[in-house]
């Protein structure tokens, strides 16, 4: 069981973000990056969003936050781990919003650790008790590493160890629960847990009253599913899903949940899906509807067989909100705002590669 900071004799922690062991950490131990090689790239622009709005409020996740966390990724990627606090630091994210205090408090007391000192931005309360309890089980992932933020300059990296650089799945980087190595293929399952340490999370019997609260809950039943799936912890799947199927408000939601977990196919087989729609999937475009329509391309064009293809709900989330999030490797502009001016072919190939980057296509 952690020890609360205060019994410990730690301060109230300030970090926000902290670059530590070559990654970016978010209180309270929330990786940002990923390990893919020897380069630290920044998660999907959509789940650093959510877990920095949780805290500071969805106005606070602008392009600047996201630019500063990719500039930390690529400093770390240099060894330099000094210029990628440098750029942490910029990002601005001074004040936790309303919700995010309360949010805080609830993490910080079920962690057993040291809440943020940080000032808290003027707003009205939006989320009830309920969602606070919604939240509460998708940070028990983070159990492991919440100490990282609460003692800022005291980090052991032996008490802390990652997943090897270029482990399957891009978890190099990431911490494990420090009990050995990462889950293989060959690896027995306990029946306990989902492969990886961690438990189900739990589904809360009453619907959350708001979408924020709802769509954490199926982000975070995803996520366990995926971990459990690659852990083969089939039994303990199988219980799960049955917990989903007796919960009434998320039945809607399972369909989005399992269609997650299904691996990349072919072009051609996701252009002839889009023929048969159903439950969990979404028409994506390879190249944007509405930025190729404001270009004035052929109407033909755009919703033409072999720009749709059919994909994963969830999935197709990631991918939008990728492209509106600066990206390194088009200059810190956006995937859109790079691709104003850009002829047909070239806005298909970034489409191409943000399917493969996201799991849908084969590369």
């Amino acid at each position: 069981m952690l020890l609360s900071p205060a019994r410990r004799g730690w301060p109230r922690p300030r970090a926000r973000w902290l670059a530590r062991a070559g990654g970016v950490f978010m209180w309270p131990g929330i990786s940002l990056t990923d390990r893919r090689g020897a380069a630290c790239v920044p998660i999907a622009a959509d789940v650093a969003r959510f877990w920095i709005s949780r805290l500071h409020g969805p106005e606070a996740v602008d392009s600047a936050v996201l630019r500063c966390l990719g500039i930390a990724a690529q400093k770390l990627s240099d060894g330099d781990e000094a210029g990628a606090q440098k750029a942490l630091d910029a990002s601005g994210l001074t004040r936790l919003s309303s919700d995010g205090v309360a949010l805080m408090r609830a993490v910080a007391s079920s962690l057993g650790i040291g809440p943020l000192d940080l000032p808290s931005a003027d707003g009205p309360r939006l989320w009830r008790a309920e969602d606070i309890q919604a939240h509460l089980p998708l940070f028990k992932d983070y159990a492991p590493a919440a100490g990282l933020l609460a003692k800022a300059g005291d980090w052991d990296e032996s008490k802390h160890p990652r997943w090897p650089a270029g482990s399957s799945d891009h978890q190099g980087g990431r911490f494990n629960h420090g009990e050995g190595a990462p889950v293989s293929e060959g690896r027995s399952v306990s029946s306990d847990n989902g492969g990886n340490g961690e438990s189900p999370p739990e589904i809360p019997k009453e619907r959350p009253p708001t979408r924020l609260g709802r769509r954490a809950v199926v982000r975070g039943a995803a996520n366990w599913l995926a971990k459990a799936t690659r852990g083969r912890a089939f039994a303990l799947i199988k219980a799960f899903a049955l917990v989903l199927e007796a919960i009434p408000w998320i039945r809607d939601e399972i369909a989005n949940i399992w269609s997650s977990l299904e691996g990349p196919k072919s072009l051609e087989e996701l252009q002839r899906a889009v023929n048969e729609p159903k439950d969990g999937y979404q028409v994506h475009h390879i190249v944007e509807q509405t930025p190729a329509r404001d270009e004035k391309f052929p109407e033909e064009l755009i919703e033409g067989a072999d720009n749709k293809v059919l994909i994963p709900t969830l999935k197709h989330r990631d991918i939008g909100g990728w492209y509106s999030t600066p990206n390194i490797n088009f200059g810190w502009l956006s995937p859109r705002d790079y691709l104003r001016g850009k002829d047909w072919d070239k806005r298909r190939k970034v489409g191409i590669e943000a399917l493969i980057r996201f799991g849908v296509l084969t590369p």
